[in-house]
């Protein structure tokens, strides 16, 4: 959630590879400590970030959830009434 937050934000980040970072950070924003190569995240960086993270919208994942689970729905084949 911190990298949700920071991101709508707008809050330059590092991080490394672990939980959704690789789904909402720019690249550049990930650190591989193997390497030591890192630098502070760019404007286009932060940008990036504010945009995958502003997809994750609990209200958008509800209604893509919803629709999920309503054509799963209408695909089960219907119950016999006892």
């Amino acid at each position: 959630m911190c990298l949700l937050e920071a991101s709508i934000m707008r809050v330059p980040l590092l991080s490394t590879r672990v939980g959704i970072s690789e789904d909402v950070l720019h690249p550049s924003q990930i650190f591989d400590p193997a390497s030591w190569d890192f630098s502070l995240p760019s404007q286009d960086a932060i940008d990036h970030s504010y945009k995958r993270a502003a997809e994750r919208d609990p209200r958008s994942i509800i209604i893509m959830y919803d629709s999920a689970f309503r054509q799963i729905h209408s695909q089960e084949p219907q119950r016999a009434r006892g």
